[in-house]
């Protein structure tokens, strides 16, 4: 579908589009083409970038529920994750989100966003148990988060991958540790 020529004419068409859009301003219009072009290629990183600079634009110029409108961008992010699981621009995305979820709450990353986010990164590593973007993702998860309550779970978690599934997964069991360790002497 997406190898045709006229598909990548369409695509191109769509993304030169949402750039100058953006030269002029963003609106729920130019988030609704970013979604577009996502779903026709999730893979655009340009599309991404600009998708995220409509959002904080957005964010800083109007009076929209910021929280609401990051849920709703981690929605679609898990939309198009599903048939893309090893998407980076996917899972980038999602960081960037959360990164400025983390600007929008007084309290920083919220227990809630947190175990919300480990639950889907959870249900990703339960279709493949070796996807490198989810473990690197949920290992920024809980250094950013780095509460000692999330840790305990987080070791039991990595335990029952390696034990029970017989995952091989010694980089992140080593980084974990390392990490741990960290958390520990700090």
């Amino acid at each position: 579908m997406f190898g045709t020529v006229a598909n990548r004419g369409l695509l191109s068409d769509l993304s030169f589009s949402c750039y100058h859009t953006f030269a002029f301003f963003a609106t729920d219009r130019a988030l609704r083409l970013t979604g577009l072009c996502l779903k026709l290629n999730p893979a655009n990183y340009t599309i991404w970038h600009f998708r995220r600079q409509c959002l904080e634009q957005i964010m800083q110029e109007s009076e929209v529920n910021r929280t609401q409108l990051i849920r709703d961008d981690l929605h679609l992010a898990e939309t198009l994750g599903g048939a893309n699981p090893k998407n980076y621009q996917i899972w980038y995305h999602r960081r960037a989100l959360l990164e400025r979820a983390a600007t929008v709450s007084p309290e920083g990353m919220t227990d809630a966003v947190v175990t919300q986010e480990l639950a889907y990164v959870a249900k990703v590593l339960d279709e493949d148990s070796k996807n490198y973007h989810a473990w690197s993702h949920r290992q920024w998860i809980m250094r950013t988060a780095n509460k000692a309550d999330l840790w305990e779970r987080e070791l039991e978690f990595g335990r029952w991958y390696f034990l029970v599934l017989g995952v091989c997964i010694c980089s992140w069991a080593s980084l974990l540790f390392r990490s741990t360790k960290s958390f520990f002497e700090t």
